[in-house]
């Protein structure tokens, strides 16, 4: 079966959470201040140190895809967007949409969670809510 991807959106400030279902993908945009446009971006699993990293983009407007991550860095719209295919239910965890800087990188806490289920709509929204839809 088909599933749409679950589009969460975070802000370096806050938080955000988002529900998938198993076999389906999540799509999480990561938003960022204006003089971090030439910055490197990445996506990382708790802890999030070097070896953690998923997925990391150096350039801006450049689309990457490395396994089951993919990353594009839309640079007008100051964001990131990465998405996860084909989710299992190890998938579910803690992630940070990471920022490079020279001192101290800004990392927004992103709280995954992939359930098994017999979903064929589920959709986030608000900016910091997913709502699953049993139909």
């Amino acid at each position: 079966s088909c599933f749409p991807p679950c589009f969460l959106s975070a802000t370096e400030e806050g938080s955000g959470a988002s529900l998938g279902v198993e076999g389906g993908s999540v799509k999480i945009q990561c938003r960022y201040r204006a003089d971090y446009i030439h910055r490197p971006k990445y996506f990382c699993r708790d802890p999030c140190g070097n070896k953690d990293v998923l997925i990391k983009s150096e350039k801006s407007d450049e689309f990457k895809s490395v396994g089951k991550y993919s990353i594009y860095d839309d640079s007008p719209g100051r964001s990131f967007t990465v998405t996860i295919y084909k989710l299992t239910v190890r998938d579910s965890g803690i992630y940070y949409c990471g920022l490079d800087q020279w001192f101290k990188d800004t990392k927004t806490r992103i709280n995954v969670s992939v359930s098994k289920g017999k979903y064929n709509l589920y959709v986030c929204v608000a900016t910091y809510i997913s709502v699953v839809l049993n139909v």
